[in-house]
C-alpha cells in the first residue's frame, strides 16, 4: 500500500464536461451487450448439442441468466406467481470479463479526474442496465397447455415465464458500474489516491481469502463430498457442475467467515459462525467453517498490525475505511449468490422455499463489525507490544 493521502473532491461532482468522452459509454454498453448475445447464441447451441430433448431455448433468457436476473413464472391453472433466483455466481465471470475488455478497448488512459471516471462508469452502468431491461421484455415465453375445464367452464391453462425487468436493470447496473469503476480506477488512479488504494487493498484481501477458501472447498469436495451437503447443493456437485458447486460453497463460506448468516433449506434455518456449533450439521462442516474463520481472523489481525506499523501517523481512520470496503465486497457476494424460490397464489396461500440465501444489508453490517474487531485487535496488540519493548 503506497498512499499519498490525496482526497477525492466530491463537491460539484457533476461540474464536468459531459461531452468530453463523446459516446464512449454508449459504445461500451452496446458492444458488451452484442458480445454477450453472441456468447448466449453459442451457449444455446452447446446446450442443444449436449442435452437431448432440449429443442427450444430463448437466447435472451440465456443472456439474462449470465447476469443472475430473477425469473418470474405465472401459472394460470392455479393462479400462482413464482419468483426464482438462481444465483450461480460463477456465471458473473462472463459479463465481468466482457465489460472489462470493452472498457480497456474503448477507454484509453485519458481520465483527468476520479469524478470523470465515476461519471462515465455511471453512464455505462445505466445504459447497460437499460439494455438488459429491454431484453427482459423479450425474454418472456408463454407455454399453452390446452383448454381445461373447471366447474363446467373452459379456461386456458398456460404458463408464462420471463425475467423481472427491474431486477434485470439493477443487476446489470451493479455489474457494469462496479466492473467499470474498479477497472478504470486501477488503470488510472491506483497509487495516487488514498481512497482508491484502500479500495484495492480491501479487494486484494477479499480475493486472497476467497482463493484460499475456494482451494479448501475444492479439496474437501473431492475427498469428502458429503461435507457440504448441509447447504443443499450436493446434487449439483457432479460432472461439469462441480466447478459451479465449489465456487458457490466458497461464496457461502466467505459470508459465514465474515460474520454473516446464510439461510438454508425450506425452514429458513440460518447458519453463521456464531451458531454453527449449535446446529445439527456434519462435524466436518463445522471444522471447515472454523478453519476458514480462523484464517479470516488471523488475516485481519495481521492487517491491523500492518496499519499501525506503517500508517498510524497518516490516517487513523484506515481501519474503518478498510472494513467498510471489505464488507461491501462481501455484501456483493451475498447479493448475487441467492438461490431461492418464492410462490404466492390468488387464494392467499403462500409458500417460501429457500435453498441458500442471505441478507446483503445484514451481511454488510456483520462483516464490518467483525472485521473492525480483529483489525483493532491487531492494531492495539502491536501498539502495546511496541510500548512494552
Amino acid at each position: 500500500m503506497n498512499f499519498e493521502f490525496k482526497n477525492i473532491e466530491f463537491r460539484n461532482f457533476f461540474d464536468i464536461d459531459l461531452n468530453k468522452y463523446d459516446k464512449k459509454a454508449i459504445k461500451v454498453s452496446f458492444i458488451s451487450i452484442v458480445v454477450m448475445l453472441l456468447i448466449s447464441i453459442i451457449s444455446t447451441i452447446l446446450i442443444k448439442l449436449n442435452f437431448d430433448g432440449v429443442t427450444r431455448i430463448n437466447i435472451f433468457s440465456i443472456l439474462l441468466s449470465f447476469h443472475l436476473s430473477a425469473l418470474k413464472v405465472k401459472n394460470m391453472m392455479v393462479f400462482s406467481i413464482s419468483t426464482v433466483k438462481i444465483g450461480i455466481i460463477i456465471l458473473l465471470i462472463i459479463p465481468v470479463i466482457v465489460l472489462s475488455i470493452t472498457n480497456l478497448f474503448i477507454y484509453k488512459r485519458e481520465f483527468d479526474s476520479i469524478k470523470e471516471c465515476m461519471y462515465e462508469s455511471f453512464k455505462i452502468a445505466f445504459l447497460y442496465g437499460m439494455f438488459l431491461s429491454v431484453i427482459a421484455i423479450f425474454s418472456r415465453v408463454k407455454i399453452n397447455m390446452g383448454i381445461d375445464a373447471m366447474f363446467g367452464f373452459g379456461y386456458n391453462n398456460s404458463t408464462t415465464i420471463g425475467y423481472k425487468l427491474i431486477y434485470s436493470f439493477v443487476n446489470g447496473f451493479m455489474i457494469a458500474f462496479i466492473t467499470s469503476t474498479i477497472l478504470n480506477w486501477k488503470k488510472e488512479f491506483y497509487g495516487r489516491y488514498y481512497f482508491v488504494d484502500i479500495v484495492f487493498s480491501a479487494l486484494k484481501v477479499f480475493i486472497n481469502l476467497f482463493v484460499i477458501t475456494l482451494i479448501i472447498t475444492t479439496i474437501v469436495s473431492f475427498t469428502k463430498n458429503y461435507t457440504f451437503s448441509d447447504f443443499g447443493l450436493t446434487t449439483y456437485s457432479k460432472g461439469f457442475g462441480i466447478v459451479a458447486y465449489v465456487v458457490q460453497i466458497a461464496s457461502y463460506l466467505m459470508i459465514i467467515l465474515s460474520g454473516g448468516s446464510v439461510e438454508i433449506g425450506d425452514k429458513s434455518d440460518s447458519l453463521s459462525i456464531f451458531s454453527v456449533f449449535n446446529k445439527s450439521i456434519f462435524m466436518d462442516t463445522k471444522l471447515i467453517i472454523f478453519i476458514v474463520f480462523s484464517i479470516f481472523a488471523l488475516t485481519m489481525i495481521l492487517i491491523g498490525s500492518k496499519i499501525y506499523k506503517n500508517y498510524r501517523y497518516d490516517n487513523k481512520k484506515m481501519i474503518l475505511h478498510f472494513s467498510v470496503f471489505y464488507s461491501f465486497f462481501i455484501s456483493v457476494i451475498s447479493r448475487f449468490s441467492a438461490i431461492s424460490i418464492s410462490t404466492s397464489s390468488i387464494k392467499s396461500f403462500s409458500s417460501f422455499e429457500i435453498i441458500a440465501k442471505s441478507n446483503p444489508v445484514l451481511v454488510f453490517i456483520s462483516a464490518m463489525i467483525l472485521s473492525m474487531i480483529f483489525l483493532n485487535i491487531g492494531y492495539k496488540a502491536t501498539e502495546e507490544l511496541e510500548e512494552y519493548l
